[in-house]
């Protein structure tokens, strides 16, 4: 309560743990272990840290959650249990649930993120998404759907089992995904892919090469590259 704030106590946010991490799943796997934390206030209630020059407004709903320096969240979004980096953006109506939006990421208007980490300088923009890992300078718009397993089964990925009620997609670095993309779950995305539909259709790889054969698209068809 003597605090710089009577809401806000500041605490540690890490503690030290092992997970060894083989595959891009396991990342989700240490995501909750580190956002399953109690912040509390002078009151025992839970409350949120937010740094220096973090941005809320009034109308935002955050708790148990850590916002750093920098960071906004806009009116009517609700955070919780997440972590914002420095000079993220939450946009309005924004909902986050143990999530992690890395520095310089943002979602946008009416985004619903549950269990997904985002990298940096990245856009997440879903209705949905789910135990997802989004890499740095990505960009995922709305209308982006993961097709999930049966209830009673998992998924199996490269002839192994994961024994998890949900997994997501992985989408690399600097790749666009666009509306109406549908994913397998548990595929994995390479880096600087352009996805307008099903996975197997990339439409382009963001790459030297890739721009080169849409620039022959536009152009001579015959052309070889």
């Amino acid at each position: 309560p003597n605090g710089p704030s009577p809401h806000c106590l500041r605490l540690p946010i890490y503690q030290e743990w092992a997970n060894p991490i083989t595959h891009w799943s396991h990342i989700l796997d240490t995501n909750i272990m580190a956002l399953e934390r109690k912040v509390l206030d002078y009151k025992g209630k839970v409350n949120f840290m937010r740094e220096p020059g973090a941005k809320i407004h009034p109308t935002a709903w955050v708790e148990n959650s850590t916002i750093e320096e920098g960071a906004e969240i806009e009116a009517f979004a609700s955070v919780r249990f997440s972590h914002v980096g420095r000079s993220a953006k939450v946009a309005a109506h924004t909902i986050l649930d143990h999530c992690v939006l890395g520095a310089g990421s943002q979602t946008l208007v009416d985004s619903h993120l549950r269990r997904v980490v985002v990298g940096q300088n990245s856009t997440a923009a879903n209705l949905g998404l789910f135990d997802s890992v989004i890499g740095d300078n990505a960009f995922v718009t709305t209308a982006v759907s993961v097709f999930g397993q049966q209830p009673g089964q998992y998924p199996e990925i490269k002839g192994k089992t994961f024994y998890r009620p949900a997994i997501g997609v992985c989408i690399g670095d600097g790749a666009i995904v666009g509306a109406r993309a549908l994913f397998q779950a548990g595929i994995a995305l390479q880096d600087g892919a352009l996805v307008v539909g099903r996975p197997d259709e990339v439409a382009s790889q963001l790459d030297e090469p890739g721009l080169k054969r849409g620039k022959m698209q536009l152009g001579d068809r015959n052309k070889q590259v």
